[in-house]
């Protein structure tokens, strides 16, 4: 069980944390996990289009996404990476994660202008499921409004949500993580490409333990997110 109570610090085996939170409250674009990021392109802060917060980021669909690299990036074991997406139209497979060049995970939006969300898992060196994704969303997300997106990983299942509702899971899990992420794009060796055309906001990956474990749609995030730092004995 987690705990926060009478914390010896040698006793402390693993955190459950977050080691990326990006608000859109702030400009410069920040993580407010610590973590360093690069913003490429004229990746931006909104304040017009927002979920929660003063602020959500833009992406252009042009060139605009966010990197990190980092080992606490590794995401070997529970996690949860969840955002409010606002879709644009005119564009399809909009990429919210990828782990490229090495491929281990990737979440990609509207996929074949379906308006459906892929998983697509691998082990560092090729993607598994035969090149296919391990889950294909159940349900599809309109364009012009906000959407709860999350993927988690609890007891070695890997399930998708959609404002809070399962629409998918798989037990392909992922391996091979090296640290690298990409926000916003995908990529394919040193090419970049599908761009998310669009406003992300609350996005936040938390590993060392799952978010929320079962279906939420009853208890989506009704404000701000913020950092989740919990040690565990």
């Amino acid at each position: 069980m987690p705990s926060t109570l009478g914390i010896v610090s040698s006793a402390i085996t693993k955190y459950m944390k977050s080691v990326i939170v990006l608000n859109g409250d702030q400009s410069p674009i920040i993580n407010s996990a610590g973590k360093s990021l690069n913003v490429v392109g004229n990746t931006s802060i909104s304040t017009t289009t927002v979920k929660y917060g003063s602020g959500s980021i833009y992406f252009n669909g042009s060139g605009d996404y966010i990197t990190s690299s980092d080992s606490d990036f590794k995401l070997n074991e529970d996690f949860t990476i969840e955002a409010w997406v606002y879709m644009l139209d005119g564009q399809a497979n909009l990429t919210l994660i990828n782990t490229q060049p090495h491929p281990t995970l990737g979440i990609s939006l509207n996929r074949g202008d379906s308006r459906r969300t892929t998983i697509w898992i691998g082990n560092g060196s090729g993607w598994l499921g035969g090149g296919s994704p391990v889950i294909t969303s159940s349900t599809s997300l309109s364009l012009n409004q906000w959407h709860h997106v999350a993927l988690e990983r609890y007891q070695n299942n890997l399930t998708l949500y959609h404002n809070g509702d399962n629409v998918g899971s798989s037990t392909i899990l992922p391996s091979g993580f090296n640290g690298d992420v990409v926000i916003g794009a995908g990529r394919v060796g040193a090419t970049i490409l599908e761009f998310f055309k669009g406003y992300m906001d609350d996005f936040r990956i938390t590993k060392g333990g799952a978010v929320y474990k079962n279906s939420f749609s009853g208890s989506l995030p009704t404000g701000p997110i913020s950092v989740i730092y919990i040690p565990y004995f």
